[in-house]
């Protein structure tokens, strides 16, 4: 969704308040009760609605979206394989790095 910012709902607790603005409103696309609890607990309350029939809406309306590609761990391997260098973003950060390694080739920036 144009100018929009996906964050799981596991990670609503722990990384809403990297991305999302206290004073501004937030319009949720699929978010439960247990999604809003956490927003107004951790003070999101500017919540004026929410999209009827979630993303399935959106897309079967025909209204233009778009997506980044994420890969598995072995369709990542085999493009490597193949000889295939996809543009590689590391969202760890500087302890997780380098607690197991870089990969040759990725960006690290992290998710915060």
């Amino acid at each position: 969704m144009p100018g929009s910012i996906s964050i799981w709902a596991g990670g609503v607790p722990s990384h809403a308040g990297w991305f999302l603005g206290t004073d501004e409103p937030i319009l949720l696309t699929d978010a439960d009760e247990e999604v809003l609890a956490h927003l107004y607990r951790i003070g999101y309350d500017n919540l004026p609605g929410q999209l009827a029939g979630g993303m399935l809406a959106w897309h079967m309306s025909g209204i233009p979206s778009s997506s980044v590609r994420t890969l598995t761990v072995q369709t990542l391997c085999e493009e490597l394989d193949s000889g295939r260098e996809p543009f590689l973003v590391d969202v760890r950060s500087p302890a997780e790095v380098e607690e197991s390694g870089t990969m040759p080739g990725a960006i690290n920036l992290q998710l915060h």
